[in-house]
């Protein structure tokens, strides 16, 4: 009996016995079908099971003869019941606090933030907090990319913000500052194929380029920088001659006229463009059909497997004027293949995580065919991990601007292997802080 599982959760079907999958894990349980009667899952909290639902994990037993005296089949769970957390994050603030992306400023609200397990379940955490109010009085500053105040220097990227200088127990204010500090100048690096548009203009040539922001807004000083690489797109035109037909890339052309195309990649990532610029010179033949298992011997040559419906030719260099004309049907009863995957491999409906050597015997599906395919397969395995930075304010990290620490994202490299290695940026923000000192003299001051 299939079975087919949308893993969403919102959504299950058994063939041959709808409904008798649920869940309240909303990510959907981890399913893995062992046989016609057995399947392994993993869920959380609790799952639902021929109308029973169980909260711990264990093997359980389904004997369809308890319904229909008829059937005797008795179905096997291997149950794992994974837990869903909670927890509360107390918060001792002044005036407010921003919490996963939000704003709170009143005690009463006790919001909450759903995290996963590593299982994969919920976890829960409610935001305990404690406002403590402070004075303040408000001073609005402007700059292009940094600013100097109170013996500190503050970057791009912190704008609106008010900054706080008090003591460790209470939120008096001593200096309060609105800071606008805006980036002006920009750098960035590209690569591209045949163009790349930037700020409104496409460029196709390689070099260093820059744009002028006052040109549409005259307020804001500050000039972007680009250092860009054009790599160029290839085309060219396979000429062939052949007798009556050809097998192009895949594909079977018997007209001169149709000048199909083939898109490779150049080894910068562009394409390159084959056009078949095809003559066909068109002979006559007689046909006689022969099959075999593997290769055949005929008329002083051997054929091997591969090779299907397929017309030989003996005859001079210069024309198609057919000598022997064969229809050839050889199929290939046993295959060799070498393969090389990430993570895992679909061969014959199997799918495998490990290397190693694979048979497949198509007497299990075809008794009138004898063959046993091989399979030589090297698996090799994609990375992560983890690029932890503690930085003021913000981060530029592989060419993002980054200020939140919560936002966690990601940069895709490739291992030595080919695969993914994914890196995930941990960051660590701490903020900072100054002072304003007022000073008046006469004549001069030190």
């Amino acid at each position: 009996m299939k079975k087919y599982y949308l893993l969403a959760g919102l959504l299950a079907i058994m063939m041959g016995n709808p409904g008798a999958l649920a869940s309240t894990n909303t990510h959907g349980p981890s399913i893995q079908t062992l046989g016609d009667e057995a399947e392994r899952i993993t869920a959380c909290d609790s799952f639902s099971w021929h109308g029973t639902t169980y909260t711990s994990g264990g093997t359980y037993y389904y004997d369809h003869s308890v319904d229909n005296l008829g059937d005797a089949q008795v179905d096997t769970l291997y149950l794992t019941i994974n837990h869903s957390a909670s927890g509360v994050d107390s918060r001792v603030v002044c005036d407010a606090i921003i919490w996963h992306g939000r704003y709170y400023d009143n005690e009463e609200s006790h919001p909450t933030h759903t995290l996963q397990t590593q299982e994969g379940c919920d976890s829960v955490v409610t935001l305990n907090l404690t406002i403590n109010h402070s004075s303040y009085t408000r001073d609005t500053l402007t700059a292009c990319d940094s600013l100097a105040w109170g013996g500190r220097t503050y970057y791009a990227g912190v704008r609106d913000t008010t900054l706080y200088l008090s003591d460790q127990n209470t939120c008096d204010s001593v200096v309060n500052l609105w800071l606008m500090v805006d980036r002006c100048s920009l750098a960035q690096t590209d690569t591209a194929c045949d163009s790349f548009l930037w700020h409104g203009a496409t460029y196709t040539a390689s070099g260093t380029y820059y744009y002028d922001h006052t040109l549409e807004t005259p307020e804001r000083p500050g000039v972007d920088t680009l250092y860009l690489t054009i790599n160029h797109s290839t085309a060219g035109v396979d000429s062939l001659v052949v007798c009556d037909a050809i097998i192009w890339y895949g594909r079977y052309y018997d007209n001169e006229e149709s000048h199909p195309t083939h898109t490779m990649q150049t080894q910068e990532g562009c394409d390159s463009v084959v056009t078949l610029n095809l003559t066909i010179n068109h002979s006559s033949y007689t046909r006689d059909t022969l099959t075999a298992c593997d290769s055949l011997a005929w008329g002083g040559r051997t054929y091997y497997a591969g090779v299907r419906d397929t017309t030989l030719y003996l005859s001079d260099q210069n024309t198609c004027d057919s000598v022997v004309n064969l229809w050839l049907m050889v199929d290939r009863c046993s295959l060799a293949q070498t393969d090389t995957a990430c993570d895992s491999f679909l061969w014959h409906g199997a799918t495998y995580t490990a290397s190693g050597t694979y048979y497949y015997d198509h007497t299990l599906e075809t008794p009138e065919r004898p063959g046993v395919d091989t399979l030589y397969l090297t698996i090799n395995h994609s990375a992560s991990g983890v690029d932890s930075r503690v930085v003021c304010d913000a981060i530029i990290w592989h060419g993002r601007y980054y200020d939140n620490e919560e936002s966690h994202p990601t940069h895709t490299l490739q291992t030595q292997e080919g695969c993914d290695s994914v890196v995930t940026l941990n960051l660590t923000i701490n903020h900072s802080s100054y002072t304003r000192d007022t000073l008046t003299a006469c004549d001069s001051l030190a």
